[in-house]
Formats: structure tokens, C-alpha cells, sequence
């Protein structure tokens, strides 16, 4: 067998080789998997535990700040281009002692779907690039988690009113190597804007 004949042998291998572990996006017990369907692992999990939990262990869920820091939710009324958004958005802050990778997660009453326009009423920041981490003694001293939803007047009725302001809550972060992780039922603090914008339009759809 000549040289050239060797050489091309050795060249397809390699390009088989190169070709075929770029391919295995998916992953084995021996390779890792794309970094895209592990932050979709986590996100999915955090949701499912949340939604585990408000179905079968609703008394997890807190309605207080703990110990370690205080947390708070607001939602508001957005306006821009014409278009109406109602924005949620979480906050902890204060914490009493150093918290690594804090990750923030929070889910919506379930009926609000219908009521909104949006496919899902989940948000979390488990796809954020780096870990989170706060803490008394550092510049970064509090974080927050917020998301805007379409709003459909069509779709606001009576029973909007009393559900709209229920967030379900999840909040995980280590302490000395330790994961710690905190469920919080939070009734969102609204501006007068979205009280009034939600009055309007449910009393609108009463009078259809």
C-alpha cells in the first residue's frame, strides 16, 4: 500500500471522527450535553417544582420574607407603541448573610393563562450566562426577576381581578456549600395604573 493511499485512509478517519462528535448534541453516559438542553433541563425543572407543589403540597408555599433576606413583588402596567403589557417582576433584597447562585422562578395563578396573551405564565432566571450571587458586603446587594404579558382587554373578566396578583415563587441558593431552597405564595403589590386598566376593561366585558 503506497504513502498516498495511507494518507488518504488517515485523513477520512479523521473527518469521520470530527463529523460524528459534532453531530452528538444529545449526549451519553460518557459525553456532556449541549449546554442549550441543560439550561432547558433546568428551566423545566424549576417549573415543575412549582407546579408540583402548588398541586400537592400548597402549605410549602410562604407568604413572608425568612432569615435570610426579604422578598417582594410588584405588577405594573406598560404602554409602549400603543401596545399593553402588564409586568410582574420579583425582588429580593436584604440578605443577612451571603447567597450564591440565588436563582429566581416564578409562576402565575393558572388561570391566568386564559387571560393573558401568552402561551406560558412561567418566568426564571436559571438561562441567565453566570451565576448570581448577592450579599451585604459586595456591590451587588439585591436582584430581580421580572416579565411583561400581552394584554387582551377581550380576555379581562370579574375573576381577573382576584387572581391576578397571586405569584407562586421559588427561590434556591447555596450557604456554605449548602442548597437552600424557599417557596413564597407573594400577593403582588399593583400600581394604580393596572388597577385601573383591569377595572375598566372587566367592567367592559360585563357590560358586552
Amino acid at each position: 500500500m503506497n504513502s498516498r493511499l495511507i494518507n488518504s485512509i488517515i485523513g477520512f478517519c479523521i473527518v469521520f471522527l470530527l463529523v460524528g462528535c459534532t453531530a452528538n448534541t444529545e449526549g451519553t453516559e460518557d459525553t456532556p450535553k449541549s449546554d442549550h438542553i441543560i439550561y432547558s433541563q433546568e428551566y423545566t425543572k424549576e417549573l415543575k417544582a412549582i407546579e408540583k407543589n402548588m398541586l400537592e403540597n400548597p402549605e410549602v408555599f410562604h407568604e413572608t420574607s425568612n432569615e435570610n433576606y426579604k422578598i417582594s413583588a410588584t405588577v405594573n402596567l406598560s404602554v409602549q407603541d400603543g401596545v399593553e403589557r402588564m409586568v410582574y417582576e420579583i425582588f429580593v433584597k436584604d440578605p443577612k448573610i451571603k447567597l450564591e447562585d440565588l436563582k429566581m422562578s416564578f409562576n402565575l395563578n393558572p388561570d391566568m393563562l386564559q387571560r393573558l396573551n401568552t402561551s406560558n405564565i412561567f418566568e426564571s432566571n436559571v438561562l441567565n450566562d453566570a451565576p448570581l450571587t448577592i450579599s451585604t458586603d459586595s456591590e451587588t446587594t439585591g436582584a430581580s426577576l421580572f416579565r411583561a404579558f400581552l394584554l387582551d382587554k377581550s380576555k379581562v373578566d370579574k375573576k381577573t381581578l382576584n387572581l391576578y396578583k397571586d405569584m407562586f415563587v421559588k427561590i434556591s441558593y447555596v450557604i456554605d456549600e449548602k442548597v437552600h431552597q424557599d417557596f413564597f405564595k407573594l400577593q403582588a403589590t399593583p400600581s394604580e395604573e393596572i388597577q385601573t386598566y383591569l377595572k375598566e376593561a372587566s367592567s367592559e366585558d360585563q357590560n358586552k
